[in-house]
Formats: C-alpha cells, structure tokens, sequence
C-alpha cells in the first residue's frame, strides 16, 4: 500500500474475499471500514523512519469463524495514542476518531507500538 488511492483496491479485494467466504454484507462493511481507517492512519503518521520512507503493509487472514486484519507501519510516531481518551475531549474535537470505530466495529482491535513502528490487528467474528 503507497498511498490513499491504493485502499480503494485493497477495499475491494478485501470485499471480494470475504463474499468468498459467505461473510455477511454487514460485517463485510464493518471490516471494510475498520481497515480503511487502520491504513489511513498509517499512511498518515507511519510512512518513514530514519531509513526512508517505507509504505505500510497490510494483510489478512479469514477463517470460518473470524477474519483477521493486520496493518503495519514503519515509523516510531504512536498515531494510536492520538486517540486515547485520556488525553482530553479537545483532542477528539475534529480529528482522532478513528480508533474508536475501529473498536466500535471489530470485536477486538490490538495495538502494538514499538520502536520500528506500530502494528494494529483488527479481528471480526463471523
């Protein structure tokens, strides 16, 4: 993934998976959605670190009985944080929202900060 015009293939393919697996139109957009907001952070704050720029990667996994996401960056900023409510209202005033849909729409969203970036796996139930 190089950048935002880059989701709209991975948004499909994604779509396309699923239906492959006979996953509900609903949890289908729930993943969909959730992953998109999990790449655009990326894109957004972990796209280079003292090497370079290095584009985040992405995959997935779908069983029978859930779908797993993963999305990693490579940068040492801790986009995830932006977004934590105890870092006050103001913060979520017009942006940062996007870790609460994630955890709004999956049944569990793990975020994992290290030195050479961060690392957000996103699972649904099917």
């Amino acid at each position: 993934m190089n950048d935002k015009a880059s989701l709209s293939e991975i948004r499909h393919t994604i779509r396309d998976d699923l239906s492959r697996f006979g996953v509900s139109e609903q949890a289908a957009f729930d993943c969909v959605v959730a992953v998109t907001e999990a790449c655009t952070n990326a894109l957004e704050f972990g796209t280079s670190n003292e090497e370079g720029p290095r584009p985040p990667l992405i995959w997935w996994e779908i069983a029978p009985h859930a779908a797993i996401f993963q999305v990693e960056d490579h940068s040492a900023r801790r986009w995830a944080m932006a977004s934590h409510p105890s870092k006050g209202e103001d913060l979520l005033r017009d942006r940062g929202r996007g870790f609460q849909v994630m955890k709004g729409l999956m049944d569990a969203v793990e975020v994992m900060s290290l030195a050479t970036g961060t690392t957000v796996r996103l699972t649904k139930a099917l």
